[in-house]
């Protein structure tokens, strides 16, 4: 439920003016289409929202004791892991059977960063304080039990044009070509065809360069999660206790649509649940 641009229609119908009859709809639509629970995707959190997010939360847990309950939280700058304002969400987590780290895009093109992976699961370093294993400690410093986090999987890669690969200076934001509904895997496995196919240890992520470029004749290097990399993070999650993982999206591993074929989905099952 919500997402990325509702923040404004979360805040009206958690307030306390509307929020039983939310919680009633909620239910309802949930029961209507057969589901198990909901995901409360409400972003941003901001401070003054906490509360009547906290009293939604509880609500359903109240009306629904059985039902699922999740929701998703950001990825940690390692710069900044002891931020207080972390500290809130384990009250939140109490009421929920899954808190999910929205672990992808761990890279942008901000002041004093260098390029990086979208999901890598290890080596940040201060020029790129970002990994998902930072991040999941960074939560559980926060108090968020180790059982209840999931790690995020993408589906799809971010491009990027002028530069090569991790760990190179930035030119401006025109370095970013696309990634979310743009480069899917498939799409990915097309345009490696012309590419290398690369594997960082330190990162435990996969990449592919061109020499020449691709795309629109300027994307020379795409990062993404590959099968290596989902191996890793399950293998992970399975030796330090961790609760799962989430992925977004589903729909862009299917590299057939006749046959529903989606290798990654197919890696996460082995990867985490066998």
């Amino acid at each position: 439920v919500g997402g990325a641009g509702e923040h404004a229609n979360w805040v009206g119908a958690a307030s306390s003016a509307n929020r039983e009859r939310f919680v009633q709809n909620l239910l309802k639509t949930m029961d209507d289409h057969g589901y198990d629970g909901l995901d409360i995707d409400w972003e941003p959190v901001e401070e003054a929202d906490k509360p009547n997010l906290l009293a939604l939360v509880q609500r359903l847990r109240q009306a629904r004791p059985n039902m699922l309950l999740t929701f998703p939280i950001g990825w940690i700058n390692n710069n900044f892991a002891s931020d207080a304002s972390l500290r809130w969400y384990p009250q939140l987590a109490q009421y929920l059977d899954q808190v999910n780290v929205m672990s992808y895009e761990m890279i942008g093109v901000w002041d004093g960063w260098d390029s990086w992976f979208t999901s890598a699961l290890t080596g940040e370093s201060g020029t790129h304080p970002t990994s998902v294993e930072s991040s999941l400690k960074a939560w559980v410093a926060a108090g968020i039990p180790k059982e209840k986090l999931g790690m995020g999987i993408p589906f799809y890669g971010l491009a990027w044009r002028h530069i090569t690969g991790p760990r190179q200076p930035f030119t401006n934001w025109s370095d970013y070509v696309g990634g979310d509904n743009s480069f899917t895997y498939k799409k990915i496995l097309e345009l490696s065809k012309t590419g290398r196919l690369q594997w960082d240890a330190a990162a435990q992520a996969n990449y592919v360069t061109f020499d020449t470029p691709v795309e629109d004749g300027t994307v020379r290097w795409i990062t993404y999660d590959g099968p290596e990399a989902i191996q890793a993070k399950g293998q992970y999650a399975k030796a330090n206790g961790y609760g799962g993982t989430i992925i977004w999206t589903i729909n862009q591993g299917c590299i057939d649509r006749a046959t529903g074929a989606n290798p990654l989905l197919t890696e996460v099952k082995k990867a985490f649940l066998e």
